[in-house]
């Protein structure tokens, strides 16, 4: 197989992808068209899985667009990672045993960092479209060596934590910030290190940090000591980059204290109005 055969139909996938929710039409494939088998994993069940099972729509229409104009037959198979990093190596296996030729790597961030090194061992091309940590990209923590075979199209985790400091410093100019989050998460620590800095140097007046540290970001579920401290410290605004099962419950534990600063999310608070028995009128207000 020609690899820029491989390369050109991965990117054409991408492509098509990023457009999927413009629609797609009914999927037909010409017999003639050379396969090509795509692998992905994510989290189909367990806290994260709003993100897979979006993901796996979107793949699912990509692959009907890509089949009916019968240049290509695209193949496609999605392993549940249930967005843990011990077991996307194992759904990495289950896709090469199947005959991965190009991969879309991993839906989330830490699952990610965990293959992306396979995907390198094995020179498959992999691009994932929502992973944002650059470890997914890069060998080492000061992203300066590549994989070199492994890319994303999502913003990353550095930049988000950048982006929310100066939006606060523009918008919320003056106001006292406070910050919870996930210090056992790769995602959630380099983002709020990376705003923490940002914040400083734009003159943001953060008053309080506090930390919980939960691997699954689905087993915490006492948050009063950390949203105490934020309201004890006066904090106008809230920042979670944090994942939405836990912000959440740190919401009801807003409500629960009468504490009324304003929240503001990163990626990983999108899908929070899905969540069953959420209130979301604990939402209304959220900036994302």
């Amino acid at each position: 197989m020609n690899m820029k055969k491989v390369l050109k139909s991965a990117m054409a996938l991408a492509m098509v992808m990023s457009m999927a929710a413009c629609g797609s039409k009914s999927s037909s494939s010409s017999s003639d068209a050379e396969t090509f088998k795509i692998g992905l994993s994510g989290p189909l069940t367990g806290a994260a899985s709003i993100y897979g099972t979006a993901v796996q729509s979107a793949v699912e229409l990509a692959v009907a667009d890509v089949n009916e104009e019968g240049k290509v037959n695209l193949e496609y198979k999605m392993e549940d990672d249930e967005a843990d990093a011990e077991k996307s190596p194992t759904a990495y296996s289950n896709l090469v045993d199947w005959g991965m030729q190009i991969g879309l790597g991993t839906v989330t961030s830490g699952a990610g960092a965990a293959v992306s090194s396979l995907y390198a061992d094995d020179e498959t091309f992999a691009l994932t479209p929502s992973a944002s940590n650059t470890q997914i990209v890069f060998k080492d923590t000061n992203a300066t060596e590549a994989y070199g075979n492994v890319f994303q199209m999502c913003f990353t985790d550095p930049n988000q934590g950048v982006a929310s400091a100066d939006y606060m410093a523009e918008y919320f100019a003056g106001k006292k910030v406070a910050t919870i989050y996930n210090s056992a998460s790769d995602y959630s620590t380099t983002i709020e290190q990376k705003f923490e800095k940002e914040a400083k140097a734009k003159g943001v007046n953060v008053v309080s940090v506090k930390a919980y540290a939960d691997p699954n970001d689905n087993t915490v579920s006492d948050f009063s000591a950390q949203v105490s401290a934020a309201k004890k410290a006066g904090a106008e605004v809230l920042f979670l980059p944090i994942y939405y099962t836990p912000a959440a419950k740190i919401l009801a534990e807003m409500k629960k204290q009468d504490y009324t600063a304003t929240v503001y999310g990163v990626d990983g608070m999108d899908g929070i109005l899905t969540l069953e028995d959420f209130k979301t009128e604990l939402a209304e207000g959220v900036y994302l």
